[in-house]
Parts: C-alpha cells; sequence; structure tokens
C-alpha cells in the first residue's frame, strides 16, 4: 500500500482538562507541481488554528487546549521524508472558549467531503474534542449550534488552504496505488461523538457504601 504522491500531514495536539491529551490531523495535498513543503509552520498557519480555536464563536470548550501544531511530509511510503520534525508549540497553550464541561470522550465529528462521491478518498473527516455546544432535550444540537460549527469549520479550512503555499486541504488514501482528492466541502452534524481513547488517562476516584441485608 502507497500514497499516490507526497503530502503534508497537518497535525493539532493538546490536552483535555489537563490531564489527558487528544489529536487531530488532516492532509494538504499539492495543488501545483514542484510545490515545496515550508520547513517552518508558516504564521498564518499559526493564525487560522488560533481564529478557529479561540475565536469570538466558542467551537471547543476551554477545557481543550492546542499545545502543538505538526506541519511535516509524508512520503509515498507513509514516512516522514525528513529527519527533522517541522512544529510550533503554544507557551502559553491555546485554550477554546467555550463554558461547556463535558466528558472528556465527547466529540464532534467535522466531515471534509469532495468532488466525489464514493470510492477511495472521496472524503474524510477530523474529530474536535469537548466541543463547546451541548445537547437539548432532544439529545441533539441545535441547528444554530450545528450552523456555528460548520462555518467556522469552513472559514479555518479555508484559511489553512490561503496559509500554506502550492497547498490545499485534501483526502488521501493509500490503498491499492493511492488515491488523492481536493476537498471542496464541509459537512457537520447533530449528533456528537465519542472517541473513548481520550479519557484513557483518568483515573477514576471511586465512592463506596456497604449494603445491609434485611
Amino acid at each position: 500500500m502507497t500514497y499516490a504522491k507526497p503530502f503534508l500531514r497537518l497535525v493539532l495536539q493538546g490536552y483535555l482538562y489537563n490531564e489527558d491529551v487528544w489529536s487531530l490531523s488532516m492532509s494538504l495535498i499539492a495543488n501545483v507541481d514542484g510545490a515545496n513543503p515550508p520547513d517552518e509552520v508558516p504564521p498564518a498557519l499559526i493564525s487560522a488554528v488560533q481564529a478557529y480555536w479561540a475565536g469570538s464563536t466558542p467551537i471547543v470548550s476551554a477545557h481543550a487546549s492546542v499545545a502543538t501544531i505538526k506541519l511535516n511530509e509524508i512520503g509515498t511510503n507513509g514516512k516522514y521524508t525528513s529527519p527533522t520534525t517541522v512544529l510550533y508549540d503554544f507557551d502559553p497553550r491555546l485554550n477554546g472558549t467555550g463554558g461547556s464541561t463535558p466528558a472528556p470522550q465527547v466529540s464532534l465529528a467535522i466531515s471534509l467531503t469532495t468532488a466525489i462521491a464514493r470510492g477511495r478518498a472521496h472524503a474524510g473527516r477530523y474529530y474536535l474534542p469537548i466541543p463547546a455546544p451541548q445537547a437539548q432535550a432532544t439529545g441533539r444540537l441545535s441547528a444554530q449550534a450545528v450552523g456555528e460549527q460548520v462555518s467556522a469549520a469552513q472559514t479555518f479550512l479555508e484559511a489553512v488552504n490561503a496559509a500554506v503555499p502550492g497547498y490545499d486541504v485534501g483526502v488521501t488514501s493509500n490503498l491499492g496505488t493511492g488515491t488523492q482528492q481536493l476537498v471542496t466541502g464541509v459537512r457537520v452534524g447533530d449528533v456528537l461523538d465519542t472517541i473513548r481513547s481520550r479519557r484513557s488517562a483518568f483515573q477514576e476516584t471511586y465512592q463506596s457504601l456497604p449494603v445491609v441485608g434485611p
């Protein structure tokens, strides 16, 4: 299994409630011949992450922070093409602005669509950690909350496209000879998701009481 062409992997990493860790990633594929991978995280990309995470519209809880941005070229063999990792560390960490306190495993899927409806690399997704909006009495997010999430994701993805010369957000597959597709849309649903690995570092504190028979 190989990738069709080298591409950039954008990774955001951070912390949940200062106790567990989370990460999300997406692919950036070349939109011109001879695109050169950056040797540092572009300032415009840092600004795009800041605007998405800590903008005026709350996207994630204040208890979800971004610590690091990574942007590295991945070769057709699926490995880094350079021995040097390109990264940027936030100091202090970049916190979300939402007031919610969901369970650490709660997430929201942001789906990335392409010009093809099915087949390899036709769609991708990333999962936001502990999102700002909470479910209503129906168990679903409100239409307003979904609208805010999809609008913020659209703005972020377009900012990423503009921030990295020669590359746009795409979807990659390493099945067969590999496939790449540019992202042409974003979609968000109204049901929250769970990622159990994002609560694996939480050690439970128990309380117990005796049960006495009749």
